[in-house]
């Protein structure tokens, strides 16, 4: 099963190359095309249809804001793809350029810039940012070509209402003729300024009503779905409701015999000893993946400094082969540690943060009562060597929604819109590894 953790360190080195290279990149656009970027400017700043376009920007940046959570859990990565759109923008443009056609020409620039993000990006953070790249059309100034159009509609409109009124009116053109007077159907009657205006701020107001109801569905699927308690090793269930089939009770495997101590290891008491802590801080899932965002802290109890640390950390699913998956992991070599190995001295801890994240579709669900479950279950296996020997430290656990004290902890829905929970908890699940 492939799974994904990622060090926040790395995750932020990863952004910031591919904001660095987005920043560079439209720069470049910019000045390549910095006459068609200066006539954008201008038309915002000077006509007064467009100048709601000089409010747009900040509102595609707080648009992106909004997703940060989500996009932090994501690793941007180059996608050529991208560039396919930023080719059919240079067509766009080269036709502009030839027959004279400004929007032509604004709207390929604006293009380039989103075949930009997606290059650099790739699918899966372009996904999450489809509203702001769609959002950002309404940059171009367009709306000119439907002047005359509404101006005919207002003129005709008029015409209707003056004929329920009773009011005798002949029209020519754009000119309406009446008993008081000859009236012009002006530019400004049209209502080009409001429509393109309304159009930006109704997209903008579909977006918050369909994130808003997406949250309150959320919150009513909390309410109205089945709760279970996962229980923790050697807990005891009680008077609590039975769990769904699929989801077994932790069973510890059956008790081994340990390893007979080879010549050179050292003593017990003079051996570097791992302990670790998982604090989980939030839980859920974004567009394409499941994703556990956690501390672990770390700390060697023993009294010889551990060297050589290597850390690995697994997000996987409950189901009906998690114990053999959890087993496999602990008893593999770590090939690639989410972290550089690292040493410890005796006594000392050290926090480490990070992320683990699993692929949607190789998770394994869980189908309670018409609803897609899915109980996350991270491992976390360190090992280490100190002078004489090596050791390994190895845990598993459960990871569900927090209800309070009085309530069971609750799995994460699959068939909910992408939700991250900031309030999560932990239970040890029994398959772990000292040595």
């Amino acid at each position: 099963m492939t799974t994904l953790a990622k060090a926040r360190g790395h995750v932020r080195s990863d952004w910031n190359h591919a904001l660095q290279s987005i920043a560079v990149a439209a720069l470049a656009l910019f000045a390549l095309f910095w006459r068609d970027t200066a006539q954008i400017f201008d038309i915002w700043w000077n006509i007064s249809t467009y100048n709601h376009c000089l409010l747009l920007i900040p509102i595609l940046i707080w648009l992106v804001m909004q997703r940060k959570d989500e996009l932090a859990q994501l690793t941007p990565v180059a996608w050529w793809p991208g560039l396919l759109w930023s080719a059919l923008a240079a067509i766009f443009w080269l036709i502009g350029a030839a027959f004279d056609i400004n929007l032509a020409r604004h709207l390929a620039l604006v293009m380039m810039l989103q075949g930009v993000v997606v290059a650099l990006t790739g699918p899966m953070v372009s996904r999450g940012l489809a509203f702001p790249l769609f959002f950002a059309f309404f940059l171009v100034p367009f709306g000119d070509e439907l002047i005359y159009p509404l101006q005919v509609l207002t003129a005709d409109m008029s015409m209707t209402m003056l004929g329920w009124s009773g009011i005798p009116a002949h029209i020519a053109g754009l000119y309406i003729s009446t008993p008081a007077g000859l009236f012009h159907v002006a530019e400004a009657c049209s209502g080009v300024k409001f429509l393109i205006a309304m159009l930006a701020l109704g997209a903008l107001g579909w977006w918050w009503w369909r994130r808003r109801e997406a949250d309150r569905g959320d919150r009513r699927r909390d309410r109205d779905h089945e709760i279970f308690l996962l229980h923790p090793a050697g807990g005891d269930g009680g008077d609590s409701v039975p769990p769904p089939p699929e989801v077994k009770e932790p069973v510890a495997p059956p008790p081994q015999t340990p390893p007979a101590p080879t010549p050179f290891e050292a003593a017990p008491d003079t051996r570097a000893l791992i302990e670790v802590t998982l604090v989980p801080k939030r839980a859920g899932t974004n567009v394409l993946s499941a994703a556990v965002d956690y501390t672990i802290v770390v700390q060697n109890a023993g009294d010889s400094a551990a060297t050589g640390i290597r850390l690995d950390v697994r997000l996987l699913s409950a189901g009906t082969q998690q114990d053999a998956q959890i087993a496999a992991v602990f008893a593999a070599p770590i090939a690639q540690p989410i972290t550089a190995p690292f040493d410890l001295p005796p006594g000392a801890t050290v926090e480490l943060g990070g992320m683990a994240m699993q692929p949607k579709q190789t998770l394994e669900p869980l189908d309670v009562a018409g609803k897609v479950l899915f109980v996350p279950v991270l491992t976390v296996n360190l090992t280490y060597d100190w002078v004489g020997g090596s050791g390994q430290t190895a845990r598993s656990y459960v990871i569900g929604i927090d209800r309070g004290a009085t309530a069971k902890l609750q799995p994460f829905r699959l068939d909910a819109p992408p939700r991250m929970y900031d309030t999560v908890a932990a239970l040890p699940y029994p398959i772990a590894e000292t040595r």
